[in-house]
């Protein structure tokens, strides 16, 4: 099988299911690949705005740190294999080919077998789930497809940190007509033993249902501060991402360190020295940004390279949660 054949018996597979929302099918599948899901450390990123934006900055800035980290987003910009990340870098053709044949033998067993297949972002899901076990990532940032509760990503046991970007009215055909319903939805993937952390201003109708979300799983909910100098998206993006990797390292954490990130501190440009007060001068890590070919977000990658190379954001050691 080539990397095209891949793609196209990817893209021939179902979009939409016979049996209507469940995570059934992508249980099955996993199931019968042993259960990639359980063999790494996730952040969980669901919401309407910003989550391939966050995905990304949260992947760079551990991947910097030194932490094997995978990386998977939906939907892709130029090249199908954006699906699939570590530490920045694409899966290659070969292994998209090697792991799509694999999956898709695993669902043809599961129709011999009399069970549903599963659609096509069920089995990209679980290619990258696989490559992320197999090639022993420390952690795997995972953005959802669609909403949440039922997303194929949300098979994965209870994460490090679940993030909830800015909910807005987004596929009402298949959520909900009000944000009240869309942000139950998307506040499936908070899980007891997780820490979530939200965006900062929130709607007023979907903070509800997060918090009662929150409150079922017996978990905390983390909303960063802002301050009037930092109502941009970025520095709200900023923020969240600085909350996420925190998390990763102790929920303990937040409270005393989330202050750091109401410094007023200047947007990146590439190459150039940056000040951070107290006075102090660092380079960004990459120098010039290094976006993979078809990078979701070149200016992310530059916010959070520079973020790594500025800021005390992951304390050692993170994997011993």
């Amino acid at each position: 099988m080539t990397e095209q054949q891949a793609i196209e018996a990817l893209h021939a597979l179902p979009r939409l299911p016979r049996s209507g929302a469940s995570l059934e099918r992508m249980q099955a599948l996993l199931d019968h690949l042993g259960n990639p899901e359980k063999q790494f450390k996730c952040i969980h990123i669901a919401g309407t705005n910003g989550k391939g934006t966050l995905a990304a900055m949260t992947s760079s800035i551990l991947t910097h740190a030194g932490y094997k980290t995978g990386l998977t987003i939906s939907p892709y910009v130029l090249n199908f294999r954006e699906r699939f990340q570590i530490n920045g870098q694409m899966m290659s053709p070969r292994t998209l080919a090697s792991l799509t044949q694999k999956v898709l033998d695993a669902a043809d067993a599961i129709i011999a077998e009399g069970g549903e297949g599963p659609v096509e972002f069920e089995a990209v899901t679980a290619i990258a789930f696989l490559w992320f076990a197999r090639q022993k990532c420390d952690f795997a940032v995972v953005e959802t497809g669609l909403g949440g509760r039922y997303d194929a990503t949300n098979v994965i046991p209870a994460p490090l940190v679940a993030a909830i970007t800015r909910i807005g009215m987004d596929h009402t055909e298949i959520l909900g007509d009000t944000l009240a319903e869309i942000a139950a939805e998307k506040a499936g993937i908070i899980k007891e033993g997780s820490v979530v952390v939200c965006y900062p201003e929130q709607p007023e109708e979907a903070m509800g249902p997060l918090l009662t979300a929150a409150a079922n799983a017996h978990t905390s909910l983390v909303v960063p501060p802002i301050c009037s100098s930092s109502s941009a998206a970025r520095w709200k993006t900023m923020l969240i991402t600085a909350a996420i990797v925190l998390c990763c390292n102790s929920p303990a954490s937040i409270r005393p360190t989330m202050p750091l990130w109401r410094w007023k501190l200047p947007w990146p440009s590439g190459g150039n020295t940056i000040t951070r007060s107290p006075m102090k001068r660092l380079k960004p890590v990459c120098g010039m940004p290094k976006c993979p070919h078809g990078s979701r977000s070149c200016a992310a990658t530059r916010c959070c390279c520079w973020m790594a190379a500025t800021m005390p954001m992951v304390p050692q050691p993170l994997l011993q949660l």
